[in-house]
This record gives structure tokens, sequence and C-alpha cells, in this order.
């Protein structure tokens, strides 16, 4: 069987992989090392220029129906996990002693019961909160954003990077993210 494995990869004309250790798991496969080319983790198109974007944010801001004021990103991954609520929670109850307006804008994923629960919840008079489910236009969020609160899911890192967006971890899902 490891014999065939290595016939197929010998017909490959190109492998891609994220990083350095991918591509030695190719070459030890038998992939020619000529035919791997690193590209590093995938991202969704709307970030392969989100980070010359950045110094638009106000902008970006107005078409999302975001104020011009200082603005906290909070999010959970597609599933809204993590921890989700009481972490947006945490922020809008530590920045009711900001003297300035500022707004939290959560995104809940497919999390319906966090989103419910922060949508009736009672925020600071200085807190705007927006919050919203599920989103395909995470990178306009991230540049409409100062900063961002996460747990540690290695795409929204990678993409929080590449937008230059202040990141801070807030826990982390065993497995990868550990």
């Amino acid at each position: 069987e490891e014999v065939e494995e290595e016939q197929e990869m010998e017909d490959v004309d190109k492998c891609c992989v994220p990083g350095d250790a991918i591509a030695k798991i190719a070459e030890r496969k038998g992939v020619d090392p000529s035919k791997i080319k690193k590209h590093g983790l995938p991202v969704r198109q709307g970030f392969w220029d989100a980070g010359s974007k950045r110094g638009h944010n106000a902008k970006i801001r107005a078409s999302l129906g975001l104020k011009q004021v200082p603005t906290v990103l909070v999010v959970g991954g597609g599933d809204g996990v993590g921890g989700l609520q009481k972490i947006a929670e945490a922020v809008g109850d530590q920045l009711k002693d900001v003297k300035e307006n500022v707004q939290v804008v959560v995104i809940c994923g497919k999390n319906e019961a966090v989103k419910k629960a922060l949508s009736s919840r009672f925020w600071p008079t200085n807190v705007d909160v927006i919050i919203n489910g599920f989103v395909s236009n995470m990178d306009e969020w991230m540049i409409a954003a100062d900063c961002i609160v996460t747990k540690a899911g290695p795409g929204t890192i990678a993409e929080a990077s590449i937008v230059g967006l202040p990141t801070m971890l807030s826990g982390f899902l065993p497995g990868q993210e550990e």
C-alpha cells in the first residue's frame, strides 16, 4: 500500500501546503520538492488586500452603520463559542469607566442563544453594542475595529494579523487552539 501511495505522489503536478511541517510530510510521501508550493494558512479572499484598507476604517465603519468611535470587536468563531457571552459582557462592563463613547461589536456566529441573551442585556450608557449572528464579511468588521477579543482560533488570528488588528486572546478550545 505504501508503494502505491508513493507512486501516486510522483504523479502530483503541484502540492500546495500551509508551511514547512506539511511540506516535509509531502516530501516523505514522495512529492518532488520542486512541486511543493508553500502558501501559508488559507484565508478568504476578502482578506487578500485587507491590510491595505486598514487606513480607511472610517469609511468602512460608515458602510456597516457604525459610529466613528473606538470600536472593540468580540468574536467566538463561526459557532460563537469559547465563553463568548461572558467575554462580551465583561468587555462591556469594563468599558463603562471609559470617559468617552465606545462601541462593542459582537459577532455571535451561529449561536442564536448567545445573540438573544446579549441583545436583551442592559449595557452601560456610554457603550453602544451591536450584536450580529453569522457574517460573511468578517474582513470589513475587522478593518472597522480598533482591536479584537477572540478565542485562539488559528483562522481568526491569521485574519487579524493580515489586517494589522491588535488581538487579545480570551481562551482556547482543546486541540489545535490549545
